[in-house]
C-alpha cells in the first residue's frame, strides 16, 4: 500500500510541473520514502513475528497433547487389557 501511493504521489508532483507557471513541485520525496521504507519493515517484521507465533502455538498444542497420553498411559494400558479401543479411550481422554 506505500509503495502505491509513493507511485501515486510521485504521479501527481510530476503532473503539477507540467501546468504553466509551475517551475518545480516538492512533498518531501526523502522522508516520503524513508517512511516508506520504514513501513514495509515493519510489515515484513510483523509477518516473521507471525509466523514465528504460529509455530510456538503448534508447538505448545502438540507438547500437551503428548504429556496427557504420557500421564494417563498407564489408564490407557488398563483399559486397553479390558477391550477397549483406541477410538473409545480416546474420547475418554478429553
Amino acid at each position: 500500500m506505500p509503495d502505491e501511493q509513493l507511485k501515486l504521489l510521485k504521479s501527481v508532483a510530476s503532473t503539477l510541473e507540467t501546468f504553466s507557471g509551475v517551475d518545480s513541485t516538492s512533498f518531501g520525496q526523502d522522508w516520503v520514502e524513508n517512511y516508506a521504507t520504514v513501513v514495509r519493515s515493519f510489515r515484513a517484521s510483523s509477518l516473521f513475528l507471525l509466523f514465528v507465533l504460529f509455530a510456538g502455538g503448534m508447538m505448545i498444542v502438540s507438547n500437551s497433547i503428548k504429556n496427557s497420553l504420557a500421564q494417563r498411559r498407564e489408564e490407557i494400558e488398563i483399559m486397553e487389557l479390558v477391550g477397549a479401543t483406541a477410538a473409545k479411550f480416546a474420547l475418554h481422554i478429553y
